[in-house]
């Protein structure tokens, strides 16, 4: 990623970036309101996990906004971007720290 834009805050809780060689903008938030994200009891084969936890994708078509959230050590986090496919989202977010 290439670069935080918007002002800087003491606690942020949502960054935008630039990945480095595209113009992909890819939105990281911090959601400490929202409800954990918990896999469900006969999660699919396929379920996505993000560090190890189970991870939530949705898509918002009017905006044409793709996401992913996923909760560990009592945060909740979503991944988002306009640019991004969700194997690339799930790339991003495994790289959020």
């Amino acid at each position: 990623m290439d670069g935080i834009y918007g002002p800087a805050r003491p606690a942020p809780t949502l960054r935008s970036f630039r990945l480095r060689g595209s113009n992909a903008i890819v939105v990281v938030a911090m959601l400490p309101s929202a409800p954990a994200v918990v896999s469900p009891p006969n999660a699919p084969a396929d379920a996505l996990f993000v560090h190890g936890a189970y991870a939530a994708n949705y898509s918002i078509e009017a905006t044409s906004v793709s996401a992913i959230r996923w909760s560990e050590d009592g945060m909740t986090y979503e991944v988002s971007s306009r640019a991004l496919l969700l194997a690339d989202l799930v790339r991003v977010a495994e790289q959020v720290r």
